[in-house]
C-alpha cells in the first residue's frame, strides 16, 4: 500500500501459492481496513488488477467469492465512519508513479521469508495445484517409461500442445499417426501380420523414421521437404521439427503433406 500524499507505505508478505488475484483482493481489503482505521475524508484505491476491480463492481467473485464477501462489509463500515471511498483502475509498467511504488512494495514483501499474513487458499487455487501436482507426477512417469520412446522423442512435455494443426481433419489424423509412429507403412503392417517382412527395398525397415529421415530411394523428395521446412525460418531439420513444429505448423504440415504425396505414400498412412 502507497500513499503519497499521507507519506505512507507498507507491504506484507502472504502465504505461498496464493494467486495474483487472490494478494490483489487482500490488498482492497487491507487498504479498506486502513481507511476504516485512519478515516480520512476522501479516498481513492487504486489498482492495475482488472479481474480484482471487476469481481469488486460485480460483488462476486468465481474464483475467490470468501474474499470479496469480507471485502463488502469492510466498504460498508468504512462509509459508516465518513469515508468516501472510490475505485480506479491505473496500467501497470508504463512508469505510474504510484504503482511503481506500489510494485516495489511488492517484490520487496514477496522476498521475505517470514509470512505476515496467512491467507487461505481458495478452491480454484487448490484446483491449480492439484493440476500442477498431476502434470508433474504424469511427466516423471512419462519420461521413465520404456514404451513409447519414439513418441517420447517427438513430444517429450506432456503440458505441451498435442495437436499439430493442419488445413484439415484428415491432416491432423495422418500428422498424429506419424507422431505415434503408427500407421499403414509397412513395417507398421509387418508387426500386425499383414506384411510379409516389413521391408523397405533397401532393406531397411519402413518406418517413419526411415520414410522422413533415411531411404535413399526419396533423397529428390526429401531434398525438397527439407528446403521447404528450412525457408520457414526454422533453423534445422529433425523428426521432431517435421512432426511437432512449434512455429510455423501449417507450412510444414503442408510440406509433409506434400512429400507424402510425391512419394506415393499419402493414402498409406
Amino acid at each position: 500500500m502507497y500513499s503519497p500524499g499521507l507519506q505512507v507505505t507498507q507491504s506484507r508478505r502472504l502465504s505461498n501459492r496464493v494467486s495474483v488475484f487472490t494478494a490483489e483482493v487482500v490488498a482492497f481489503i487491507w487498504a479498506v481496513q486502513w481507511v476504516e482505521e485512519v478515516r480520512p475524508q476522501q479516498v481513492v484505491i487504486c489498482s492495475d488488477s482488472t479481474a480484482a476491480l471487476m469481481a469488486l463492481q460485480g460483488g462476486r467473485s468465481r474464483l475467490r467469492p470468501d474474499l470479496i464477501c469480507e471485502l463488502q462489509p469492510a466498504l460498508y463500515r468504512a462509509e459508516l465512519v465518513g469515508s468516501r471511498l472510490g475505485f480506479l483502475w491505473v496500467p501497470a509498467h508504463v512508469g505510474v508513479e504510484g504503482n511503481e511504488a506500489v510494485d516495489v512494495a511488492a517484490k520487496e514483501a514477496l522476498g521475505r521469508e517470514e509470512v505476515d499474513v496467512n491467507v487461505t487458499m481458495g478452491i480454484s487455487e487448490y484446483y491449480r495445484i492439484i493440476k500442477e501436482e498431476i502434470a508433474r507426477r504424469w511427466q516423471k512417469k512419462w519420461e521413465g517409461e520404456k514404451r513409447g520412446r519414439f513418441y517420447y522423442n517427438i513430444q517429450n512435455d506432456v503440458s505441451g500442445e498435442n495437436i499439430t494443426q493442419g488445413n484439415n481433419r484428415r491432416e491432423q489424423i495422418i500428422m498424429t499417426r506419424l507422431k505415434l509412429g503408427h500407421c499403414g507403412l509397412a513395417w507398421g503392417l509387418f508387426r500386425i501380420g499383414k506384411h510379409h517382412n516389413g521391408l523397405c527395398e533397401c532393406g531397411e525397415k519402413v518406418t517413419v523414421q526411415h520414410v522422413l529421415m533415411e531411404c535413399s530411394k526419396l533423397t529428390t523428395e526429401r531434398r525438397e521437404l527439407f528446403s521447404a521446412v528450412l525457408d520457414t525460418g526454422i533453423p534445422c531439420v529433425s523428426m521432431r521439427n517435421l512432426l511437432n513444429p512449434v512455429q510455423h505448423q501449417r507450412a510444414v504440415v503442408k510440406a509433409v503433406m506434400d512429400f507424402l504425396v510425391d512419394t506415393d505414400l499419402h493414402s498409406k498412412v
